[in-house]
């Protein structure tokens, strides 16, 4: 079955936000993108629609099989090739219903940004914001090929590269030259998005061929 590496675009969105409940569930994916319902599905589209139209960093890039037509994997890049402040608003979980529930997902989400500010803000580096790949076409190189081409653009612009990993991808990552750097604890009695922090550095100064 071939694979066909591209950028995705708003169309694809309504693909991109069902492969993410498809992949990555329970009280993680509630606070990533919300509960599994229609509602928060249609509400997904939009605030990444939103964000593709309206972010200049924003890139998203999918796998397609292109026997079948759908997209099983998907990278959603952030690039920063000059340093620009970001948005000091902190996300809504206005999915949550009022109470506990919200609070303690708030404080976890909080948290998590927070500690990506005090890494990242003030000089200019890709991020990878997220990546999943379909059950059934894990281990055929899927995210192998999104993780390169994001790494290809870093090497571009002449700057880093950051994840905020889950155990289970770190080997991928630091096959691509990223290393830990950090291990913040987030979690509290809810919710645990305590994982590695990682950073591939920015290419060094290339040769020029007045020749070529």
């Amino acid at each position: 079955m071939p694979l066909l590496l591209s950028r995705a675009s708003e169309e694809d969105m309504r693909q991109l936000v069902d492969l993410h409940y498809k992949v990555i569930q329970g009280p993680i994916s509630d606070i990533l993108i919300g509960y599994d319902t229609e509602e928060c599905r249609q509400a997904a589209v939009h605030r990444w629609s939103q964000a593709m139209r309206h972010d200049p960093a924003d890139l998203w890039l999918k796998v397609v099989d292109t026997e079948t037509g759908r997209i099983v994997s998907t990278a959603h890049w952030k690039l920063y090739p000059t340093w620009v402040p970001f948005n000091t608003e902190l996300p809504s979980l206005s999915w949550f219903p009022e109470g506990e529930e919200r609070t303690l997902a708030e404080e976890i989400i909080h948290t998590f940004y927070a500690n990506r500010a005090q890494r990242q803000h003030g000089t200019p580096h890709v991020l990878l914001n997220r990546l999943y790949t379909d059950q059934e076409y894990q281990r055929r190189g899927c995210g192998a090929m999104l993780v390169r081409m994001g790494c290809d653009i870093a090497d571009q612009m002449f700057v880093p590269a950051w994840v905020e990993s889950s155990p289970i991808g770190q080997h991928l990552y630091s096959s691509f030259g990223f290393k830990e750097v950090a291990r913040p604890e987030i979690k509290n009695r809810k919710y645990n998005l305590t994982g590695p922090v990682m950073r591939r550095e920015a290419r060094g100064p290339a040769t020029v061929n007045p020749r070529a």
